[in-house]
């Protein structure tokens, strides 16, 4: 359950190509911890790892019966990122249709008055050879407004294994 990760994005926002980071440790059964150092960027070309803009996790899935039993999980942490305060986090998933979610987090910085919140829904697949569709809002959302258009994006991705 360790790793080192990266992506590459070409959007028409970002010319030329954007990246982002991560390394850890991440069991995603319930009822386990993980530790992780993430910059989700967009880093460009020449901004090397930025330490200084990322966020270190620690998190908890929980493993509750009556989750697991209406296909949901839920996971608590907390995060910091380097250069600003910790939040509280708390998010729930929950997949109504085999490959098919929804998602949402709620985010509460510590020391700070508001709730902020993230969303998501698509088709997603972690098997080898195999496509996603999915759209997520990523950005501190002022809860409960939603925000389709800011911090929006949609994605289709391709799995492969090396």
């Amino acid at each position: 359950y360790w790793f080192i990760r990266s992506s590459f994005n070409i959007s028409q926002q970002s010319k030329p190509l954007t990246y982002s980071w991560g390394i850890g440790y991440n069991d995603w059964h319930p009822g386990t911890w993980a530790a992780q150092v993430n910059h989700w960027g967009p880093l460009r070309p020449g901004d090397g790892l930025d330490i200084k803009n990322a966020v270190a996790d620690v998190s908890y899935k929980l493993n509750k019966t009556w989750l697991k039993d209406r296909n949901m999980s839920s996971t608590i942490s907390i995060s910091k990122p380097f250069s600003s305060i910790p939040a509280l986090n708390w998010g729930w998933s929950w997949k109504p249709y085999s490959k098919w979610f929804l998602r949402t987090t709620l985010v509460k910085p510590i020391g700070k008055s508001g709730l902020d919140w993230s969303y998501g829904f698509g088709y997603t697949s972690y098997a080898k050879n195999s496509l996603s569709l999915e759209y997520n809002n990523w950005g501190r959302n002022e809860f409960p407004h939603l925000n389709f258009k800011k911090n929006a994006q949609i994605s289709l991705t391709y799995r492969w294994a090396f």
